[in-house]
């Protein structure tokens, strides 16, 4: 059986990560041949939702009363992960590390002294293009590199002699689902043969 760490924040917190190591997670969790584990940024063991994780749960952060608070606050690096990584390592002995953030976040996991005893799997956030040579240099680092989006991967092979080996878009969820039109146009009063044009955001 393959253990697979993924390093992200919460699975039970409401963000874009989070929501995505849920959907990630329960889907690894209930395969057969493996055993999952996540290393949760920016919770404590003692948070109560924990109980409702079926897979091995590992806090990043500290309590506040706990001497290593004061060293998890003093670096946003040790926030992001690095807190605790290598210790969960040691105690899990993963075959695979997951990542799906932005370079920079996790830059840490390519410098454990254990990287030689796992093969690591990173999604990039890639939202610009050309990408900076230090964030191609850490991707370099991965054994496998998957893509949010074509844009994505087209701008890594661009700048690389890598390869991506595939998109992983988030819409499998059985949350994401067409929805009628006629009926939410006659919800709102609006004309059936009217066009609606939306766009969504990011402030980045």
């Amino acid at each position: 059986m393959k253990r697979i760490l993924f390093c992200t924040e919460a699975s039970f917190l409401p963000t874009g990560y989070g929501v995505y190591t849920k959907e990630l997670l329960s889907r690894l969790h209930n395969h057969p041949n493996f055993e999952v584990a996540e290393l949760a940024c920016y919770v404590t063991k003692n948070d109560s939702r924990i109980k409702n994780i079926p897979w091995k749960f590992y806090a990043n952060k500290p309590e506040e009363h706990e001497p290593e608070y004061k060293d998890y606050k003093s670096n946003i690096i040790r926030e992001w992960g690095e807190m605790s990584f290598n210790s969960v390592l040691l105690d899990f002995k993963p075959h695979i590390v997951i990542d799906i953030r932005d370079p920079w976040v996790f830059e840490f996991e390519r410098r454990s002294p254990f990287k030689r005893f796992f093969k690591w799997c990173i999604m990039p956030t890639i939202d610009s293009s050309p990408q900076s040579v230090e964030f191609i240099d850490i991707i370099k680092d991965a054994d496998g590199i998957l893509a949010y989006s074509e844009f994505g991967r087209d701008t890594i092979e661009s700048q690389s002699n890598l390869k991506i080996f595939g998109l992983a878009p988030p819409a499998a969820s059985k949350n994401f689902k067409l929805l009628d039109r006629k009926e939410i146009r006659n919800k709102y009063g609006l004309d059936n043969d009217s066009y609606i044009i939306g766009t969504v955001m990011r402030n980045q």
